[in-house]
């Protein structure tokens, strides 16, 4: 489960405690699938969600629900397959979950604010902008590690 705050993580764990390691904010997956990938694949994947966020071409995860919904343990993205390889895990997308999961507790904790993309609700426009553009760029970068390259239908 990604939520988007902290708030939304501990609302899911509180409604299924047994999730607990199954449950992140977007931000913080990514951070912590990033911390498993090498750093040059990193870094580009960073330089290009920048580049494709600038230019608004970033098509994201167009199919990850449906795949983990009944995808047979493979992710579908952005027409692309990836089993996990790409984070050196095994086990398809419940390995991934399983690696970012064990990283939780190896990685200097963070601010929340690092972790929560903030509320947007009853701000002006460009708050509501800047929102989805953080949402797009987590998600660009998350689809990038895991294996995409940013390929659009």
């Amino acid at each position: 489960m990604l939520g988007l705050a902290r708030e939304h993580r501990e609302a899911a764990v509180r409604l299924a405690p047994s999730a607990m390691r199954r449950c992140f904010t977007l931000k913080e997956f990514v951070r912590l699938a990033a911390g498993g990938v090498d750093g040059a694949r990193a870094r580009d994947a960073a330089v290009a969600v920048d580049d494709s966020v600038a230019t608004g071409a970033v098509d994201g995860l167009r199919t990850a629900a449906g795949s983990a919904a009944g995808g047979a343990g493979r992710w579908a993205v952005s027409g692309g397959m990836m089993d996990g390889e790409d984070l050196g895990v095994a086990g398809g997308f419940d390995g991934v979950v399983a690696a970012v999961a064990a990283r939780r507790g190896a990685t200097a904790p963070v601010a929340a604010a690092e972790d929560d993309v903030p509320d947007p609700w009853a701000q002006p426009h460009d708050v509501l902008y800047d929102c989805a553009r953080e949402i797009d760029r987590a998600v660009s970068r998350l689809a990038l590690l895991l294996g995409s390259g940013g390929a659009s239908a």
